[in-house]
């Protein structure tokens, strides 16, 4: 899952952060270095991934809940965002990474790399055009931007695998 907080919402409201949840799905595929044999190379992992990622953010909160003119503009507010990132990262483990296919159970590591995402953030209204007075709260006139667009980021994680049998495992990351 994949967790928004911004704009949509009432501020602080664990209901806006529990509504706006979107799914993201990523394929990791390693280039071992262990072909490379150097002792720098027996502690390291090329990790590339492709992601994608899609939601829909609406508003929720009591300023939704309540039946009022301001509620119906609120409630028929919506955006939706998608974005496909693919990057490569450098891995280090302190212990060798043959040993994690051995008999280590734990196995923590960090990384740095590199991304490239393409996004698209679309914003509407279920109640006709957005941006018009009968549609938008007057805090929110000219405040949405539909756009597409494509980035970089340096990205940097510290995670760790934790292994349940020769086949099965998990990340956290």
């Amino acid at each position: 899952p994949v967790f928004f907080y911004f704009v949509f919402g009432e501020r602080g409201a664990i209901k806006n952060a529990v509504g706006n949840v979107g799914l993201n799905v990523t394929g990791f595929y390693y280039i071992p270095l262990i072909q490379y044999r150097t002792s720098f190379t027996e502690n390291f992992k090329i990790r590339t991934e492709i992601s994608f990622m899609s939601t829909e953010l609406k508003h929720h909160g009591r300023y939704v809940d309540a039946n009022t003119d301001l509620a119906k503009k609120l409630e028929g507010m919506r955006s939706k965002v998608t974005a496909v990132s693919a990057g490569v990262q450098l891995e280090y483990y302190p212990w060798q990474t043959e040993e994690y296919f051995r008999h280590t159970i734990f196995y923590p590591y960090m990384s740095a790399g590199t991304h490239f995402t393409s996004y698209n953030a679309e914003a509407y209204s279920k109640n006709g055009p957005i941006g018009i007075p009968s549609t938008t709260p007057v805090k929110y006139m000219g405040g949405f931007k539909s756009t597409s667009g494509t980035t970089m980021s340096v990205s940097g994680s510290i995670g760790t695998r934790i292994k349940f049998d020769d086949h099965n495992g998990i990340i956290i990351d």
